[in-house]
């Protein structure tokens, strides 16, 4: 994965990554205050403007952050796609990066990419811990910490993604009891049941599996939400989902282990859109 060597911005369209789009003192007076999500997009076609720009605003509001009008995200957004398609030979998904920031004054959206792999066959594992207490915050959370999830500062996820990773994991859920484990801390996991599929991830604002399913790289209504817990011995196949939208085989979830053929035939499962 490289991240694509340019970035986009509603003020001045698109600008050379070796132009500082924001200057140091922008980003240490206010350090993990600007409003940010990261939204899967296919080379070709825009992410939905009017999801976005509501994502944004809660935050921007919260913050005291003058919203630029959606015009000015959409000019961003189809400018930014239009180059990462040229340098495309063929449609792939982007994990695109829409951050507010404030600058001279006004406020713009700064937007950077990394082209990833809709499927990569590398098998992972997931941890079983004995809580979820790393999940997102859910509606009941003080506004605060619901907001503080909207912004760049993302500290927390980072300190556990490398402490997982020292141990060869990819991400974590809790244990509810020895047959049933909580969603996932990071991103999301789908499960096969025969021609089923359920989908569990934390109840997080940008839910993964279903931006996923905005932009076309999951099948519509081929995966079922699970409400709270699943029995993952119960399933015949798992897959992980990465926060940056990357379909990962799961090996294991703790000691669940699942089919080795399937894994290692590096199947494409069924419920990802096509790309072509």
């Amino acid at each position: 994965m490289t991240t694509l060597d340019f970035t986009s911005t509603s003020a001045d369209g698109v600008r050379q990554a070796a132009e500082p789009v924001i200057s140091v003192t922008t980003i240490v007076a206010n350090l993990g205050g600007h409003p940010a999500v990261s939204v899967p997009m296919i080379t070709g076609e825009t992410p939905d403007v009017n999801w976005t720009w509501d994502y944004l605003a809660e935050p921007a509001g919260f913050f005291g952050i003058t919203m630029p009008t959606r015009d000015a995200l959409r000019f961003a957004l189809e400018r930014f796609d239009s180059s990462a398609t040229s340098r495309e030979t063929r449609r792939r998904i982007v994990a695109v990066t829409i951050m507010l920031v404030e600058v001279n004054g006004g406020a713009q959206f700064v937007i950077t990419g990394v082209p990833v792999r809709q499927f990569d066959p590398a098998a992972v594992c997931v941890a079983v811990g004995p809580d979820s207490s790393w999940l997102a915050p859910g509606a009941a959370e003080p506004l605060w910490r619901r907001m503080a999830a909207r912004t760049s500062s993302q500290g927390d996820v980072d300190q556990l993604s490398r402490s997982l990773n020292g141990d060869d994991f990819v991400d974590q859920v809790g244990r509810l009891d020895q047959s049933m484990i909580g969603p996932p801390a990071l991103g999301a996991l789908v499960f096969g049941h025969g021609d089923e599929f359920i989908g569990l991830e934390s109840p997080r604002a940008a839910s993964v599996l279903a931006l996923m399913e905005r932009c076309g790289a999951i099948l519509s209504g081929t995966i079922t939400r699970a409400s709270d817990f699943v029995a993952p011995a119960a399933a015949s196949s798992a897959w992980w989902i990465s926060p940056s939208f990357e379909v990962h085989p799961a090996a294991c979830i703790g000691d669940v282990h699942y089919l080795r053929d399937e894994i290692d035939s590096g199947l494409i499962p069924p419920f990802l859109g096509s790309l072509a």
